[in-house]
């Protein structure tokens, strides 16, 4: 009963100790954590933003390009047929 009562109060000792360092690292390393953070998501959003961009880009030409195929076909057959 000595020997866990004893280790008990160290633990009551070192937890106040322990609980301080914890918060004086993590007010030392929080603001670099918080801008790599702020750097992933902006790198992701713009990112994103280019792979839209270049996925709409390549959509309209394609549209474009089926819309000359299609009016090409349509004066072709009014053509032939009057």
């Amino acid at each position: 009963m000595y020997l866990s009562s004893r280790a008990m109060y160290i633990s009551f000792a070192t937890a106040p100790i322990y609980c301080f360092i914890f918060i004086f690292i993590m007010s030392k390393f929080s603001e670099v954590i918080s801008w790599m953070i702020i750097a992933t998501v902006q790198i992701g959003l713009l990112g994103m933003t280019a792979a839209i961009f270049m996925a709409r880009a390549d959509r309209q030409q394609q549209y474009t390009k089926n819309l000359e195929n299609t009016a090409i076909q349509v004066s072709e057959e009014d053509f032939n047929s009057g």
